[in-house]
């Protein structure tokens, strides 16, 4: 579906060659926590469905963290160039990816999130 979108949706003001590479990275490692999540859950591994579940929300959702900095930058300075809109959405994709893997982390060993 999104990496459908990618190529064949007509590109917009801000859509660059690296935006559509990473739209299309993410939307495959989308793919594939879905399909490794489903995989897991059928065998039962729990945990490991958890976490790719959370892997795959975090792409999923962040075109809302892309809409936060996104408004920051058309408020602050207006119309952002092509690369730096580029640079703002993959920053929204890795901020909640990092941020995924940091709560699969803190969940696995809640006792050193606390330090």
């Amino acid at each position: 579906s999104a990496m459908i979108m990618v190529v064949i949706y007509p590109t917009g003001p801000f859509a660059t060659t690296t935006l559509n590479v990473v739209r299309f990275g993410f939307a495959a490692f989308m793919g594939l926590c879905i399909l490794n999540a489903v995989r897991n859950a059928r065998a039962r591994r729990i945990a490991y469905h958890r976490a790719w579940m959370i892997r795959a929300f975090a792409v999923a959702v962040a075109a809302s963290t892309q809409a936060v900095f996104m408004g920051i930058c058309f408020a602050t300075i207006g119309d952002p160039s092509p690369v730096l809109a580029t640079g703002l959405l993959t920053l929204g994709f890795a901020i909640n990816a990092i941020f995924a893997e940091w709560w699969i982390i803190r969940a696995r060993h809640p006792a050193a999130s606390l330090t």
